[in-house]
């Protein structure tokens, strides 16, 4: 009976819709990249404050970071890499604009069950 409850319990937050701690947003960032600023600019600043930032979490690296070991390169910066578990389950190459930014990103939380309502 406790390994049955132990087992529920693991999947219960999953159940009740809840993100996993373990996804999050990987923003491949250069400073002299002027498309980086304009994400920064129109998107960053609200990001954590927005559903996707609460499904996926930012953090920030530069090429050749140790996060992006055994990924797909990255070839225009910034690239965003949502990570599940330690894998990549979508990717946004460069920026254009904050619709499009919040719907391509919608689209790949919702595709991997961490977004409702999308």
């Amino acid at each position: 009976m406790a390994l049955v409850l132990v087992a529920f319990a693991a999947v219960l937050p999953a159940v009740a819709g809840e993100r996993s701690t373990d996804v999050e947003l990987i923003m491949v960032d250069d400073p002299a990249c002027r498309f980086c600023q304009k994400w920064n600019e129109a998107v960053g600043k609200g990001y954590a404050k927005s559903p996707e930032g609460a499904a996926a979490p930012l953090k920030r690296v530069p090429r050749g970071a140790p996060e992006l070991q055994g990924l797909a390169p990255v070839i225009y910066t910034p690239t965003f890499i949502v990570m599940d578990g330690g894998g990549e389950v979508g990717r946004i190459s460069g920026y254009s604009g904050p619709s499009y930014f919040y719907s391509d990103l919608r689209d790949i939380l919702a595709r991997a069950g961490h977004l409702r309502g999308s």
